[in-house]
């Protein structure tokens, strides 16, 4: 090919525009390359479908045999794929995303990678301006399966496919601050927003901005129907300015360009594909046929703004890519318009060659600009004129000779001439917005720079198979494009690729070797590793001591790493300056020449340990610079100085004259030896005789010995004798003996005149094996004996290390002296990363190929580096090299799916639409047993557990069964008081939470532990005494709650074995009494994650007998695997697990339950919202006599009038008032009574009342109970009175109205339970256990009395007042009854009275809930700091944002931030309008508790939901703490002093 022309290199001005990056899918291309081989060869991309493939696209046989009906479309393939989990989106949000809000975040993605940017780490503000065309996959899809929007919801789905998102869906995801504005200006779309965004460059809104337009139309396999006189073609070809063009076919596609003002450009060393000279926009207005024509006018402004922006003549212009839809008025208006332009600045005929992509794909819409732009830009790049398909000759309409044009009909070579090559591209949209922009070729840029001799190429993915694939295309690129500069690539992947937890890297020379060894996958040499945790690990500093030394140490790194380099320079000039040594002799070998790196010599003695100071001090400096700040250090004896200089305890110079100093001080010390021996220190203690001396303890068994020469060679030859193993050290003096002690008085005095100061990054001593303290760090004493007296505890230094498994540890030396210490330890886990800066001098790897490889291992690990940093020094060119391998996976919703093909989001339920699909019938399921039959059951293996258990009773049986199979059991007994009666036994009373604390801190200080319980005390018969039952299992459950959850934060399953509490095979006698401690069984867990909990009921055989050997077995095998179900129950041979089968309930019914005309009902709790809302139902329909019970004090009737004169229309009393009295006026009788339910006198007396007045008894409602924030109460705060409110009309209430009923006939009795019962909820333990005794409670009755009962758990209730009624379990609010919702799923309940026991309606999906409340994962719902690794933004509130103002308040902003996923979070925002749910709030104090050891009360953090609040309850909590302690404290120190 010709060369450039030649002024390619001249300066800008100013206002040229790059593009760094292009990237496009279009029909028969997914890449450039493959665009362009098709653009250059000609091809026709459109897809044209037989009459089998439309038929089975639904197309009428009628269509197909119409000759209207065109059979093409311009496809584009694998629209359904996606890879959600690359943009943490779950299958769910894919499913109901618009395809062309998928395809631009792949596509933005792989658009800033092309251009070789990290978009989330670029410094600077990036924009977007961009458009999608009209979303017929919401029309054609989505809108015909209105279920799957329903359940969805119809925000959600709008969110996800409105046009208007697709812009700031990719900013959110990208994390993108410029601009991001949605354009939409029909066909000329793309290169409108190119215009804008160019604009907004010039403006400074933005430093690099992504423009383009995505169109997909759903489905694409069909065809279209031509209509004549219309634009679409009939016959599926377009033919731009052919004399044969009748029209276009639409396409679907995507074309983003990503832009930066070219002199950022060149300063950035991008790849600068071409340059944007000139740009205008504008609008046809009103002077034209008709809003969708063209308008000759419109056109020619918009072309000659561009040309003069430009500021070149339009005669150097050899290339327009025309809009050029091949329509007869489009292509004619174009050309006019194109050469009316062309006129103002030339006469010249026939020079600009004219071209059409259209010809090609088809009308690729909003899409279509920018793929014009991007093939323009690829012809320049090329230096070819690709042939506008099916051009032949030219349409008459068009005066083509007299123009400037001709219509390039072939490939053509694009002849460089006395300018750049230059063209000019036009879209033109429906509605008359026009856009032209103007192109130049780029200018030349620079080589790269030198660099070093050694490369890394780093590689990262979300997915082992990602990486594997990543790691094949790099190598393919390579191999493709052996002119790549290896620098360069290595420089791109580091600055240009975001990195992900599998990390791969190679260290390399050329180009060559980097791909044969990417192809062989040799793990020697390309290094893997999955990190773990998520965020950057902290890094250790690791200095060694003396004996690391030698001549020409890092000699290599010197010549070749300039930040090195420099740091040895400066310390190398003021040792010279100010001691008079010459650092450089290290490097000397005959006084001119360098001697070769790996020679290992001994350093002389005088400048020796000022050598390894400079060496470790420049190589330290040398990683900070990279961005490896250690969070912590650790100095091996002299090595303390680095780290002491470091932490800037010491000045620099302070510190090279110290460690010169101890150097010069040693010439005059007597020549000495050390010994390292392979023996405890215990042992080697006992060696040590004369001037032998322990010097070191560097492991579990292995010291150093130090001494005279004589007495170290006696002791080794004593120590081999005997077979111990020992060597000798290279060491010219006795460190860290008493030989050395000689030393310590003038080397204190070097201190004077030198200040100490507090460190600023901690230290582990090699003195005390701990981390350096303050009066440590400023003690000159400390640094003159720890140098050449004291013994190095680098053991203990390691046991502290391994304290922190975080840390990274880095050995900042000029070999492997510390690093093999480590990984020697018995104590180290190959978890700890240990890396090295430099191989051992033995070694013969290049130094800077040892560095290298130690700056990747510390990238692999999760460590920090700052990459700019490292390359810093260095001219580098961004390359386009492969992107990021998305793991697509097909995510579609055909039209007219099922919505059981959509994907639930997890815990998203949304509320059923039609009432007779709420109801569900409790049943029990038969269930596998886990390993019966199997020998022994499976429970062997040294399992904690804790067993509650009556003596002598089946639970003390069952623990010793445990025991024997080498479980570690502890038993626990009732009793009036805690008592420990040997290790493994104790009585409590049950009932009391400090006994449970008392009984845990006894395990533990007996040394024990257990991560299982086993209640049994509700193995017990089921004639005992009520309360007795109440207090084993409900109150005993509630106080063990209380404290597991104070004591506890690691994993604890919580197993409830009972006798009699459920109705399984209608045989049982049910105990309602047992059945009330499901309600803190449920919420147990749910207040407090890490606790799992199950419930195994079970039916008692005879003691000693072999059903008893069998149950026992059962159990064994049951407990001894996760809970699969969280209430089960055993029965003979067979185990049955209870699950809520969905039944409809239509309107009327078979056995329907008449209501009578003037019946007389009860209702208690007549006087709340449910009640009233039941008796205004009841007056409207059958004018009943009503008997309204309630707790609230209401005036005598002869009072109501005067009450209601004097109180306020909102007084609570008076609304009631009102609404009888709205009842009689409706025709209703009613009785009104303030009565406890659980009143068994005072009942009686009410129903001889009402029956004396109305007459009998037709029906009664049980609604009585604690309802709104009353009834919310968490375990924490409960205590029995709170328990005993519940208890009292809903437990004891029930019991009344069973007695008081029984020898009455009632049409039905219908009991107000509850889905708490099912589903637990935040607060309601004792809400929950009240309604679920009403449950079995009815199971019972109706097994013992002929008038049936029938139980009504019904959904949270939401009325429109002061007084709310609701339940709120679940925290779903949206899913609460409406009061004529609540009425309608009553009436249907009721009328199948007669027929089931207990009836269940829930307004969302039953199981759902129950699988998220009930049978959740723990681990599943636990918010980490990995996941997501999405961060979201705060939203707008009403309130500001205020930042934490003290430590206290930063903890809480992180836990906050961690659990909601979002920040910045203010101090005053609430919990709940960030987004925060129940389930969250569990999580939250969870955080809360781990963090500081303090439990704030859940119902706290519900009614003051704010950092703010909390941080002034961990206040109080804490002062509250001190207060208790004080006294102790002080006690204790009066009897020390006394002592």
């Amino acid at each position: 090919m010709d060369k450039p022309a030649d002024d390619l290199d001249t300066p800008t001005d100013g206002l040229d525009i790059a593009i760094i990056g292009m990237n496009l899918r279009v029909p028969g291309a997914r890449d450039l390359d493959t665009f362009w081989r098709n653009l250059r060869d000609g091809v026709e991309s459109v897809s044209f479908f037989t009459d089998e493939e439309l038929t089975a696209a639904g197309v009428s046989a009628a269509a197909l045999a119409d000759p209207h009906y065109v059979k093409a479309f311009g496809l584009l393939e694998d629209i359904d794929k996606f890879d959600a989990s690359f943009f943490d989106l779950t299958p769910r949000d894919v499913e109901v995303m618009d395809p062309q809000h998928r395809l631009m975040l792949e596509g933005a993605w792989e658009l800033f990678e092309g251009a070789g940017y990290d978009a989330a780490a670029f410094d600077g503000r990036i924009g977007v301006f961009a458009g999608v065309g009209l979303n017929s996959y919401l029309l054609n899809h989505l809108g015909s399966n209105p279920q799957i929007i329903d359940a969805i919801g119809s925000w959600q789905v709008g969110m996800s496919n409105d046009k208007d998102f697709a812009p700031t869906r990719v900013s959110y995801k990208l994390d993108l601050t410029g601009p991001s504005v949605s354009v939409n200006t029909g066909c000329s779309t793309s290169l409108v927003a190119v215009a804008m965004a160019c604009q907004s460059l010039l403006n400074y809104q933005c430093d690099m901005v992504l423009a383009g337009g995505v169109t997909i139309q759903t489905p694409q396999n069909v065809g279209y129907w031509y209509h004549a006189g219309g634009v679409s073609s009939p016959d599926g070809h377009c033919r731009p300015f052919d004399a044969d063009a009748q029209g276009t076919l639409d396409a679907s596609g995507m074309a983003l360009v990503l832009l930066k003002k070219l002199d950022d450009a060149l300063a950035d060393g991008d790849t600068i594909h071409a340059v944007i000279k000139g740009f205008a926009i504008n609008n046809d207005g009103a002077l034209k046929v008709g809003y969708t024509a063209p308008s000759v006018e419109g056109q020619v402004d918009v072309i000659i703004e561009a040309q003069n922006m430009a500021g070149f003549s339009a005669e150097t212009i050899g290339f327009i890519e025309a809009h050029g839809t091949g329509t007869e008025l489009g292509d004619s208006v174009e050309v006019a318009a194109l050469t009316q332009a062309f006129r103002h600045a030339t006469d010249k005929k026939g020079f600009c060659a004219l071209g059409s992509l259209k010809s090609n794909l088809g009308h690729l819409d909003t899409a279509a600009g920018g793929a014009s732009l991007i093939k323009t830009v690829l012809a320049i790049q090329h230096r070819q004129i690709p042939p506008t398909v099916h051009f032949e000759k030219p349409n008459p309409q068009i005066d083509l000779a007299n123009s400037p044009f001709y219509v390039n009909g072939e490939l053509r070579e694009w002849e460089a001439g006395s300018a750049p090559r230059r063209a000019g591209v036009s879209s033109f949209g429906i509605g008359g917005t026009n856009a032209h922009v103007v192109l130049e070729e780029a200018p030349l840029q620079p080589d790269s720079g030198p660099s070093r001799p050694w490369q890394m190429l780093l590689l990262s993915a979300r997915t082992e198979t990602a990486l594997d694939r990543a790691t094949e295309n790099l190598a393919s690129h390579l191999e493709r494009h052996v002119e790549a500069d290896l620098a360069d690539v290595a420089y791109t992947l580091a600055l240009g690729r975001k990195a992900f937890d599998h990390r791969r890297v190679l260290v390399c020379q050329t180009a060559a070797e980097g791909r044969r060894l990417l192809q062989e996958k040799n793990p020697q040499s390309l290094l893997t590793h999955v990190l773990e945790e998520q965020g950057e690990r902290p890094v250790l500093f690791m200095f060694p001591g003396m004996g690391a030394e030698y001549m020409n140490m890092a000699l290599e790194l010197y010549d070749q790493e300039p930040n090195f380099r420099e740091q040895v320079d400066i310390c190398a000039d003021l040792l010279k300056s100010r001691e008079g040594l010459d650092f450089f002799q290290i490097w000397e070998m005959d006084g001119s020449q360098k001697a070769p790196a790996h020679l290992a010599s001994p350093v002389p003695r005088p400048i020796a340990p000022a050598a390894l100071f400079i060496v470790e001090y420049s190589l330290a400096r040398m990683w900070m610079c990279y961005g490896v700040q250690p969070q912590a250090m650790l100095g091996y004896s002299g090595g303390e100085y680095v780290a002491a200089c470091l932490a800037e305890v010491l000045s620099l110079e302070d510190a090279l004259s110290l460690v010169a100093s101890s150097g010069r001080l040693t010439e005059d010390l007597p020549a000495g030896s050390m010994l390292a021996i392979s023996l405890p220190e215990a042992e080697v203690g006992r060696l040590l005789k004369g001037s032998l001396s322990l010097a070191a303890v560097n492991g579990v068994s292995l010291c150093l010995v130090s001494g005279i020469v004589d007495e170290v060679d006696r002791l080794q030859d004593e120590l081999l004798e005997q077979g111990t193993n020992c060597f000798r050290l290279q060491a010219p003096l006795a460190y860290h003996s008493a030989a050395m002690e000689p030393i310590i008085p003038p080397l204190l005095k070097q201190f004077d005149g030198i200040e100490l100061k507090p460190p600023r990054v901690p230290w582990i001593s090699g003195v005390t094996g701990t981390w350096i303290t303050d009066a440590q760090a400023t003690s000159p004493e400390y640094y003159a004996r720890q140098i050449v007296r004291q013994p190095v505890r680098f053991a203990d230094c390691l046991r502290e290390l391994f304290t922190h498994p975080e840390f990274i540890l880095l050995e900042v030396g000029p070999g492997q002296v510390l690093s093999p210490l480590v990984m020697q330890h018995p104590a180290w886990s190959s978890r700890q990363a240990v890396l090295s800066t430099l191989k051992a001098p033995q070694y013969t790897q290049p130094e800077l190929s040892s560095l290298l490889t130690a700056l990747g291992k510390l990238w692999l690990f999760g460590g920090a580096i700052d990459w700019s940093e490292f390359y810093a020094r260095e001219e580098r060119q961004r390359l386009n090299l492969p992107t990021y391998p998305l793991e697509r996976k097909g995510y579609w919703i055909e039209p007219g799916a099922a919505a059981a093909e959509v994907t639930p989001e997890p815990g998203f339920i949304g509320k059923i639409r039609d009432i007779a699909d709420w109801f569900y019938l409790p049943s029990w399921h038969r269930s596998h047993v886990a390993g019966v039959g199997s020998a022994g059951g499976g429970t062997d293996g040294g399992t904690g557990w804790l067993v509650c258990a009556d003596r002598d009773g089946f639970g003390s049986r069952l623990a010793e069964q445990l025991r024997g199979k080498g479980n570690d059991v502890v038993t626990v007994h009732r009793g009036s008081e805690f008592a420990q009666l040997d290790r493994q036994t104790y009585v409590i009373d049950e009932k009391n939470p400090e006994d449970y604390r008392d009984l845990f801190k006894g395990v533990r200080d007996s040394g024990g532990t257990f991560d299982q319980i086993a209640h049994t005390w509700l193995l017990a018969a089921a004639e005992e005494e009520d309360s007795t039952h109440i207090d084993r299992g409900f109150y005993s459950l509630l106080a063990l709650g209380q404290a597991l959850g104070r004591e506890f934060s690691t994993s604890i399953t919580l197993n409830l074995l009972s006798s009699d509490m459920h109705e399984v095979t209608g045989e049982e006698q049910v105990c309602p009494e047992k059945a009330a401690a499901l309600g803190p069984l449920k919420v147990i867990p749910q207040e407090f994650p890490g606790i799992n909990s199950r419930s195994i009921d079970v039916q008692l055989p005879d003691p000693g007998s072999w059903q008893e050997r069998r149950l026992t077995e059962q159990l064994l095998a049951e407990l001894t695997v996760p809970p699969s179900h969280r209430v089960i129950a055993f029965r003979g041979n067979h185990g049955w697990f209870r699950s809520f089968d969905p039944v409809t309930l239509g309107e009327g019914g078979g056995d329907q339950t008449r209501l009578r005309e003037k019946g007389v009902y009860l209702i208690t709790g007549g006087l709340g919202n449910i009640g009233l809302a039941m008796a205004e139902h009841l007056a409207k329909k059958v004018k009943a006599r009503l008997i309204l019970t309630g707790r609230s004090v209401v005036p005598p009737r002869e009072e109501w009038d005067q009450w209601l004169a004097t109180h306020a229309e909102e007084d609570s009393i008076c609304q009631k008032l009102r609404r009888v009295q709205a009842l009689e006026e409706r025709g209703a009788e009613v009785l009104v009574a303030s009565v406890d339910a659980a009143d068994c006198d005072r009942m009686k007396e009410l129903m001889g009342e009402a029956e004396a007045r109305f007459g009998s008894l037709n029906g009664v409602v049980h609604a009585a109970g604690i309802v709104g924030e009353a009834s919310f109460c968490t375990i924490s705060e409960a205590d029995r009175a709170d328990c005993e409110k519940h208890f009292q009309s809903k437990i004891y209430g029930t019991g009344v109205l069973e007695r008081l009923l029984q020898d009455r006939e009632l049409d039905f009795c219908v009991m107000i339970s509850s889905l708490s019962s099912l589903l637990g909820g935040l607060g309601f333990a004792a809400y929950a256990g009240a309604n679920v005794y009403m449950d079995a409670f009815v199971d019972r009755h109706n097994q013992t009395h002929k008038q049936r009962w029938i139980s009504a758990n019904l959904e949270g209730w939401v009325f429109a007042g002061p007084e709310d009624d609701m339940a709120q379990v679940g925290g779903v609010a949206e899913l609460a009854m409406t009061p004529a919702e609540g009425i309608e799923a009553w009436e249907r309940i009721l009328s199948k009275s007669r027929s089931y026991n207990q009836l269940v309606a829930s307004s969302g999906d039953l199981r759902a809930r129950i699988d998220q409340w009930i049978d959740f994962d723990p681990d599943r719902e636990e918010i980490a700091s990995q996941d997501s690794q999405v961060r979201h933004s705060r939203p707008e509130l009403m309130n500001a944002y205020t930042a934490p103002r003290d430590e206290l308040e930063t903890q809480l902003v992180e836990i906050w931030e961690k659990t909601l996923g979002m920040g910045p979070i203010g101090i005053y925002d609430s919990f709940f309008e960030l987004g925060g749910n129940s389930l969250l709030v569990t999580q939250l104090v969870a955080q809360i508790r781990m963090e500081f050891q303090l439990e704030i009360p859940l119902g706290k953090l519900f009614n003051e939901p704010r950092i703010a609040d909390a941080a002034e309850q961990i206040r109080t909590l804490r002062v509250a703490a001190q207060m208790q302690t004080a006294p102790d404290d002080a006690e204790g120190e009066r009897e020390e002093g006394v002592l």
